[in-house]
């Protein structure tokens, strides 16, 4: 029997990273928003435990997200964090008190009495706290557990009804104590085995495709050949056997070699219905005379719908019959202004933003298997699938390809330098030892910059090199990877006098994720 807990969803930028720590104390979690009958799923569920999210309003704004009242007496454990406490004091007859100056950052709080919630922390305390609003009364039968310097209720709690709420966000990195509040309502308070596994998260998600591309449907599963898109098209072949037909298309920005390494790679997973094609023309004459790294990112993604369009009709495949499944990750959703409640567009994924692709979701025929999970929660979930290792612990490589690695206008000739300084990278970090240590390595030319350097004792007018290798576990945070200088001086020099005549500066990117991003266009 499935043991759930139920995440309600008032419109925090966290809501799915307390999902993600729930897989990792073996507990299934299931995200509903808040206005998505609630009661239906606790119906359908019947969760161990409840946890009400964070979010951005506060209760006294018109139309603010409301909880639904069959959630409190219900008489599971319910958890409310900042926002979701708000709801929780106000609903059983606390106030809540709209702050002038709300309280953001790190914050020290003060835990001074024993509590389920809290048991396993010292008396002080540092947490991540993001919030407006405040509570000023408790409700009758709470009581304060942990308090901020000022006094304000931190922490409360009702144990005899199984009702407990924080002001701060326990789920993130910046409250490092963080996930044992969450491992004691999780498994002390609720009571959960922690015997979910990612072999679970695989037949669910088996099973979903199987029940959604029934008959005798079809789907076509896009697969670059990365661990994201490698999984979705191993499960997807899984569930559905004949009826998926896998494409994979080089669009001429590859990595050197890379995608015949792909189709080699499928193969030998011994899927079926494998379809590779090359429009690498296509792209290259669609990307002429274009700089702006977005208008890049938009061309690439409306030839790849182009190219996909003309193959699923050679396939006899039709949007409005079949589905389509890709490895789209969480992040990507996020980054693209599709991730649930956060509508801000960073940049934008072919495999989030295109039209087509949008459309398909829109109609319900787009299945996306790790929508719901992070880059190093897919790659565990590679290995689940029996992919190898060599797969499962690839480092990412972006769709538009070399494209947004070149500064400047994108051709044959500024692809096969990108491809060359990439290759001389890669291959030195691995050579090196230090590939698996690195969440994602990559290398900027620049044919837009011009510098003057010495060579064989002349003059150049070369370009420039930006090296640029990050250390991350969900590329929503990444910082920037502390390379051995001598790695680097090696690196330099290969691509230097490997590359003659043409690049004669070398740089190293020493940003982290805020403020710049993994990739620089």
């Amino acid at each position: 029997m499935r043991e759930i807990m139920l995440i309600v969803d008032f419109g925090s930028q966290y809501t799915n990273l307390i999902a993600r720590r729930m897989r990792e104390l073996g507990v299934e979690p299931v995200v509903v928003g808040w206005n998505n009958a609630v009661w239906a799923a606790l119906q359908h569920y019947e969760p161990k435990g409840i946890i009400l999210s964070g979010g951005p309003d506060s209760i006294y704004e018109p139309d603010s997200p409301s909880l639904d009242r069959a959630v409190l007496p219900s008489g599971i454990p319910v958890l409310g964090i900042c926002y979701g406490m708000h709801l929780m004091v106000d609903a059983l007859g606390g106030e809540v008190q709209a702050g002038e100056i709300g309280e953001y950052g790190s914050a020290e709080i003060l835990v001074h009495s024993e509590s389920p919630l809290l048991k396993g922390l010292r008396i002080q305390q540092q947490v991540w706290a993001s919030h407006g609003d405040s509570v000023s009364q408790l409700p009758e039968g709470f009581r304060t557990t942990a308090t901020g310097p000022e006094g304000q209720f931190s922490a409360i709690e009702n144990v005899d009804r199984q009702l407990f709420a924080v002001q701060f966000h326990p789920e993130v990195d910046h409250t490092p104590h963080g996930r044992t509040i969450l491992r004691n309502f999780a498994l002390s308070i609720c009571g959960f085995e922690g015997s979910w596994s990612w072999g679970d998260y695989l037949q669910l998600r088996e099973g979903e495709i199987r029940r959604l591309v029934w008959g005798d449907q079809k789907a076509l599963v896009l697969v670059s050949g990365g661990v994201d898109s490698t999984v979705a098209a191993v499960l997807a072949d899984r569930a559905l056997g004949e009826r998926a037909y896998l494409l994979h298309v080089d669009n001429g920005l590859m990595r050197k070699d890379e995608s015949a390494q792909v189709l080699r790679t499928l193969e030998q997973l011994e899927v079926r219905n494998l379809v590779g094609i090359d429009a690498g023309e296509e792209f290259l004459a669609a990307l002429k005379g274009v700089t702006d790294p977005e208008k890049k990112r938009q061309i690439i993604g409306n030839v790849f719908v182009e190219v996909l369009e003309r193959k699923m009709t050679d396939l006899g495949l039709s949007p409005d019959t079949s589905y389509l499944i890709q490895g789209t990750l969480y992040t990507d959703l996020v980054e693209s202004g599709q991730g649930g409640t956060n509508k801000a567009t960073i940049k934008s994924h072919h495999n989030a933003s295109a039209e087509l692709i949008v459309k398909w979701r829109e109609s319900g025929r787009l299945l996306e298997p790790n929508d719901r999970i992070y880059k190093d929660e897919v790659r565990t979930f590679a290995r689940a699938l029996g992919i190898p290792e060599a797969i499962a612990s690839r480092q990412p490589y972006p769709g538009p390809g070399l494209a947004i690695r070149i500064l400047g206008e994108v051709n044959h000739e500024s692809v096969a330098i990108a491809r060359q300084v990439d290759d001389i990278f890669i291959s030195e970090l691995e050579a090196a030892g230090i590939y698996g240590e690195i969440s994602q390595a990559l290398a900027v030319f620049k044919p837009v910059v011009r510098t003057t350097g010495v060579q064989g004792d002349a003059r150049t007018y070369g370009h420039e090199v930006t090296l640029r290798a990050v250390v991350t576990n969900d590329f929503m945070t990444v910082k920037f990877a502390e390379l051995p200088w001598e790695v680097l001086r090696r690196i330099s020099t290969r691509i230097t006098n490997e590359l003659k005549g043409v690049v004669n500066r070398v740089t190293y990117d020493i940003t982290d994720k805020p403020p710049a991003t993994t990739e620089w266009e």
